[in-house]
């Protein structure tokens, strides 16, 4: 999708736009982002998904120069980590989690590594009672990868962290956590982050979802958090996972 020059200055000083109705927003690549980067985002000229979501729609050039791309954009939506978060109803919450977790499975489906999944990347709109995930530059080709750490790992030898490339394993993981985040209140990110036992001990309260939590961070079995969704569906119950 490319624009006139005149469009895209403007885009640059505003970074949101009006194209035909519909708002966007328009994501600058920095220096991190190089050509292999840029090749999985121009993927999705390719692939269609029908729901809801802020992928790429299409890229940003400016003399010659492919400078950024283009996605729906969620006014007034806030991050996981966003203290706001906390407080928008709870089925808008879970449903954001089921709606992140679909977007994964495209992802994978079409052989894409998110790569950079974390609290501050998962978006919830209350107005639109949904749930993206932003900043794709460091998506990458699981038929094409290369080596570099992502946010944070799941891999320990002699408790030393080992780094190793990026697997769509991590992706579900890290998801995990963000959406528990999310329907807990709770900054999970952080906590995995100091010791990875003690974030597996807070999931003690339920045998299910500790069972699951377990597999998914001790094996190499990929589950996607929807498939233990539905124990975090009902408010109350989780009312009372937070209070143990």
């Amino acid at each position: 999708m490319i624009f006139q020059n005149l469009l895209m200055e403007i885009m640059l000083l505003f970074l949101i736009a009006e194209i035909e109705g519909e708002k966007y927003l328009f994501k600058k690549y920095d220096e991190k982002c190089d050509s292999n980067r840029k090749l999985v985002i121009d993927k999705f000229e390719n692939i269609t998904y029908d729901k809801v979501n802020a992928f790429p729609v299409g890229n940003f050039f400016i003399d010659g120069e492919n400078r950024g791309y283009l996605s729906k954009y969620y006014e007034g939506a806030v991050n996981f980590s966003d203290p706001l978060s906390f407080i928008i109803p709870y089925d808008v919450r879970y449903q954001a989690t089921l709606d992140v977790s679909s977007q994964l499975r495209f992802l994978h489906e079409n052989g894409v590594i998110a790569n950079d999944i974390r609290l501050a990347n998962n978006l919830i709109s209350f107005r639109e009672r949904c749930g993206v995930m932003i900043d794709f530059e460091d998506m990458i080709l699981e038929s094409n990868y290369v080596y570099r750490p992502s946010y944070y790992h799941f891999y320990l030898d002699d408790n030393h962290l080992v780094f190793a490339s990026p697997t769509k394993l991590d992706d579900v993981k890290k998801q995990f956590v963000c959406n528990t985040s999310l329907l807990l209140g709770k900054d999970l990110e952080s906590v995995i982050m100091k010791r990875e036992g003690l974030f597996l001990d807070m999931f003690s309260f339920d045998q299910d979802i500790y069972d699951f939590t377990r597999t998914l961070f001790y094996s190499e079995e990929m589950l996607y958090f929807d498939e233990i969704a539905p124990k975090f569906q009902d408010e109350e119950k989780v009312k009372n996972y937070i209070k143990e």
